[in-house]
């Protein structure tokens, strides 16, 4: 199967390694070089340069595209463009956001998700959208910093420690999308949540319990405003995983205890 993988960040590089591993043809496009298996061409998803040059020949164009600044024009136009891209070449559409999108929500982040999800069931009824929660893993943006900490002997540095999560491994999020791709899914949106729901701070005890670095508590002024209200809004809602029949999802514990040797 060909792909056209629409971003280049952790979770793109995570979905272009297990795809390749299987055997798939990924072709990759990001405004800058990303480290990804397969083919790597520069585009833009805002302006839409390079999406059809990547798209070219691909049975699936996948969306992971993400970014901080200029939300709503990523999420707005960007996804539009990969909608009318798949479109034109005839390949099925899977597009990944984020779980708590919501017209009314406070986060702006989740607030212009929903109007990209509202416009793409209107332009690309037969795309499957997964919603994701925030990402758990080596290289994701929960426990990746702190365990990259830990080795270099730094402390944990824990903003909003009372801030509640229910993250997802990032491998069940990419067994999901891959599940998407095969054509195994219905057409329509999927909110996915992670098997628990715990604490910044309950996360970084378990990493400070295991590889003995200490925890750093940070002051509210290096904790973006914006990244607390997301992951508040982004533990209510219902959960699609059991439909997506992929077994049960790893556990914080159960990760830590593959890629951490007992102390």
């Amino acid at each position: 199967m060909r792909l056209a993988l629409v971003g280049g960040g952790v979770l793109a590089r995570h979905i272009a390694r297990a795809a390749a591993a299987r055997g798939d043809v990924v072709v990759a496009t990001s405004p800058k070089p990303s480290d990804l298996p397969g083919l790597w061409m520069v585009g833009d998803a805002i302006s839409g340069r390079g999406l059809r040059r990547t798209a070219r020949g691909a049975d699936v164009v996948i969306w992971a595209a993400g970014a901080q600044d200029d939300i709503e024009e990523l999420y707005g136009v960007g996804v539009r463009n990969a909608a009318v891209t798949a479109q034109q070449e005839g390949a099925r559409l899977v597009v990944i956001g984020p779980r708590g999108a919501s017209a009314g929500g406070s986060a702006r982040s989740l607030r212009a998700w929903y109007a990209a999800s509202e416009a793409l069931q209107d332009l690309a009824p037969s795309a499957v959208e997964l919603r994701v929660p925030p990402l758990f893993g080596t290289e994701a943006h929960l426990l990746g910093p702190w365990l990259a900490a830990a080795r270099r002997g730094d402390a944990l540095k824990v903003p909003s420690p009372s801030t509640q999560v229910a993250p997802l491994c990032i491998d069940d999020a990419v067994a999901a999308v891959l599940r998407a791709c095969d054509g195994d899914l219905l057409a329509g949106v999927y909110d996915l949540a992670g098997p628990e729901v715990t604490t910044l701070d309950a996360l970084a005890r378990e990493v400070e319990s295991r590889t003995g670095a200490r925890r750093s508590f940070l002051p509210p002024l290096f904790w973006r405003r914006e990244d607390q209200l997301r992951l508040s809004e982004q533990l209510a809602g219902a959960d699609s995983w059991d439909e997506l029949e992929l077994g049960p999802r790893t556990t914080i514990t159960a990760y830590l205890d593959d890629v951490l040797e007992p102390r």
